[in-house]
């Protein structure tokens, strides 16, 4: 490898690095999404969807698995309901983690946070633990969920 090259990829790997974001840009990122996730577990589809741009994207483990545009939230948290009562299940209850990685880049970030997801079904509670990814976009001085993702692993007793 040239000094050339060696030189570029350490310029750039120290660049990198230097741009993590502090705590309390990664604080600021983390909030809407723990706001979402507690609206979400008391139902409250408008103060979720003060959360989200207008264009938001949702993929998660609830049919039909993909949620787009301004009634992404009203469409989500309504096939959410039904599916839960098309398996007779109740009681779900969602625990954000802290976040295990994040990335801002001028108004874009996109963030990564462990989840904890309880519900009953046929009176067995049930847990299931996976990961939040979301992106955002920064609207004045505050953060928007642009998308979010759950992937969650095969709920157990």
């Amino acid at each position: 490898m040239s000094k050339h090259l060696l030189a570029l990829i350490l310029s750039v790997w120290a660049t990198a690095a230097a741009a993590q974001p502090s705590v309390d840009d990664i604080a600021a990122l983390y909030r809407p999404l723990a706001r979402f996730v507690d609206a979400a577990g008391k139902g409250d589809e408008k103060a979720m969807t003060a959360l989200v741009s207008p264009s938001v994207t949702i993929i998660d483990d609830t049919p039909p698995y993909y949620f787009s545009g301004g009634a992404a939230v009203h469409d989500w948290l309504a096939a959410f309901i039904a599916d839960l009562q098309r398996h007779g299940q109740s009681d779900p209850a969602m625990t954000l983690g802290s976040p295990t990685y994040a990335i801002i880049d001028g108004s874009a970030g996109y963030l990564v946070a462990p989840g904890h997801y309880t519900f009953k079904q046929g009176g067995v509670v049930l847990h299931e633990d996976g990961n939040f990814a979301a992106a955002l976009t920064r609207v004045g001085d505050e953060w928007r969920i642009v998308s979010w993702t759950w992937a969650g692993s095969e709920p157990t007793p």
